[in-house]
């Protein structure tokens, strides 16, 4: 549930977008991103790194549109977030010694070494290829496309890679059992 609720800010950017013009959803999604942060606060009584670090650079990112009246910034904005995440999924276990999904996951989840591996590596790799695919979209088509494939694409990209994720551990639960 938590997850459709952070993507509350996006689906508002979509919809301004639709109605008026970008700097406008820009605004928004500055706005509603800060206000989700303070409800998730309030409803957690701690701030989510997640939502910290998606806020931060929303504003940062989205100011820089806005200030200097060039979409383009809030465009680059998911492709530098997706290559972080591919970076801190490649080398977290070289610099904390040990597999984020192990990490995130161990306290629920049983698997062999080698599938914790192979976690770490595809959803880096996926968060590769949504960068350089996110990036050639802004770079290559109109800002009416790129919106509609980072409210629509992107997300349905991470939908199915998600499911395609409790695939491949389901199969590995019910060879164990």
């Amino acid at each position: 549930m938590k997850y459709f609720f952070n993507f509350a800010p996006t689906f508002i950017f979509f919809i301004i977008y639709q109605m008026y013009n970008i700097f406008l959803a820009i605004k928004l999604l500055i706005l509603f991103s800060g206000f989700m942060l303070i409800i998730d606060f309030y409803i957690f009584k701690k701030i989510d790194k997640i939502c910290l670090f998606n806020f931060v650079n929303i504003f940062i990112f989205g100011s820089c549109s806005i200030l200097l009246h060039n979409s383009n910034y809030i465009k680059w904005k998911i492709t530098i977030i997706y290559f972080l995440m591919f970076l801190y999924l490649f080398f977290y276990q070289k610099w904390k010694k040990k597999l984020f999904f192990e990490n995130i996951l161990r306290k629920k989840l049983v698997l062999p070494h080698e599938v914790w591996i192979n976690l770490d590596f595809i959803w880096a790799i996926f968060f590769l290829f949504c960068s350089i695919i996110n990036l050639y979209v802004a770079l290559f088509f109109p800002e009416n496309i790129w919106v509609n494939f980072k409210v629509f694409g992107l997300t349905t990209l991470t939908l199915i890679f998600i499911v395609i994720t409790v695939i491949y551990i389901r199969c590995f639960i019910s060879k164990k059992k």
